[in-house]
């Protein structure tokens, strides 16, 4: 992990190659998972990156219990609605 001082006075850290950058200093980053899987080859004669076919970087953010709920309910209020809109019928 990198922790540094930029000059608005906020910290930039980097965990994972992740980047915080509007996250005061007594602020903790989010909890986030990462998976590192990218292939790239380097052309050495023209520094040009190509990306293996059938690899990726994924980062996502695992949701709070209560953000769950409250988007679970969305859910089922936006399904409610829908099945009662005339124009889906």
């Amino acid at each position: 992990m990198f922790v540094g001082v930029v000059p608005s006075g906020l910290t930039l850290i980097i965990d994972n190659g992740y980047k915080y950058r509007s996250i005061t200093a007594d602020e903790s980053p989010p909890p986030c998972e990462m998976q590192n899987d990218i292939g790239i080859q380097i052309s050495l004669g023209t520094y040009k990156l190509f990306y293996e076919a059938g690899t990726e970087d994924v980062l996502w953010r695992p949701r709070s219990e209560g953000e769950q709920t409250r988007l679970d309910e969305r859910a089922r209020a936006r399904h409610e609605e829908r099945k009662n809109c005339v124009l889906l019928l």
